[in-house]
């Protein structure tokens, strides 16, 4: 009993850090555009943005509960973080050609 309820609050310690890291990444680009105008984000751009790192949260989130070996944990985290970063980077400028 007592090592389920420690796991249980480390899972919840996770999540609570995920969804601050979350937050905190918001935050960057709504505090930017009361300093300047070349950063437009409209309630759209927080919705996608909250849709991807939230997609990737719940990602991470299975791969933690589902893979037990650490150096696959680590690479799968690192892809995810990879594909986020490539999506990222698509939908502010457009790297990809069609």
């Amino acid at each position: 009993m007592a090592e389920t309820t420690r796991i249980r609050g480390q899972d919840n310690k996770r999540r609570f850090f995920l969804m601050l890291g979350i937050g905190l990444l918001l935050l960057v680009p709504l505090i930017a555009m009361a300093f300047t105008k070349e950063v437009n984000w409209t309630a759209y751009d927080f919705l996608a943005a909250i849709g991807l790192l939230g997609s990737a949260a719940l990602l991470y989130e299975v791969m933690v509960v589902r893979i037990r070996k650490r150096s696959t944990r680590v690479i799968a985290s690192a892809s995810v973080v990879a594909l986020v970063l490539v999506i990222w980077a698509e939908g502010a400028v457009g790297i990809l050609r069609y």
